[in-house]
């Protein structure tokens, strides 16, 4: 799997485009605001990515130069249609985007779910969106989980127990003589309670610095490549 700076910009263009999202906005909402909070990290990520590409090119040929810089004006107009027409005529070889490879043997069957998640907890960490990073790593894991105890079991949690956590998922997998490595279950429960911080609500909102995020992301590959 592969995070590169061109198609996350795509990607990003696209989903501001869909949902209406204003590049020139800066918000005076509380981060609560779903709708506001969505449009927060759509701006930084199309920011950040123009960034890296920026510096991916300072060696390349003076047209695809100017069509970064043309990107970066566009931005401050806010006018996401038109970057997102100068990145489809965008040719940088792929030798020379930064791209990250993660190398997991997973199921067949939930493969490419899992690869779309972590892309997509990868690009909420580059965009500062911190919590959001850690709750696909629950997300993450729940998936791989059900389909450990699947395999094993021939059972699906997902029709029998639907709603069930990653913590009463490992007792499953337990009362069915599963065995999981003891480091790893320590992982998972760690990554749940961060999750569980992340999703409910608290007096005092949970605000995780980049490396407890980059740490949970680097545990659940981790216990991807030793479930499977």
């Amino acid at each position: 799997m592969s995070f590169d700076p061109v198609e996350d910009l795509k990607l990003a263009l696209i989903g501001v485009l869909n949902h209406g999202v204003s590049l020139s906005s800066l918000s005076s909402k509380k981060v609560h605001d779903y709708k506001e909070q969505r449009a927060d990290y759509y701006r930084t990520l199309i920011k950040n990515n123009i960034s890296k590409l920026k510096e991916v090119t300072k060696d390349m040929d003076e047209e695809t130069k100017q069509k970064i810089t043309q990107m970066e004006i566009l931005y401050m107009r806010g006018d996401a249609k038109a970057i997102l027409g100068i990145v489809a005529e965008l040719s940088i070889p792929k030798a020379a985007r930064p791209i990250k490879e993660i190398n997991i043997r997973l199921p067949f069957e939930i493969r490419d779910e899992v690869l779309y998640d972590l892309a997509e907890a990868e690009r909420c960490y580059n965009a500062d969106a911190l919590r959001s990073s850690m709750i696909l790593c629950g997300r993450i894991l729940e998936t791989a989980l059900h389909r450990k105890y699947y395999d094993v079991t021939g059972r699906d949690l997902l029709e029998t127990s639907p709603g069930i956590g990653l913590g009463n998922i490992l007792a499953k997998l337990k009362e069915s003589n599963i065995e999981i490595d003891p480091a790893v279950s320590q992982q998972i429960h760690l990554i749940n309670n961060v999750r569980i911080f992340s999703v409910h609500k608290k007096s005092t909102a949970f605000q995780p610095s980049k490396e407890q995020a980059q740490a949970t992301m680097l545990f659940t590959i981790d216990i991807l490549k030793k479930l499977f």
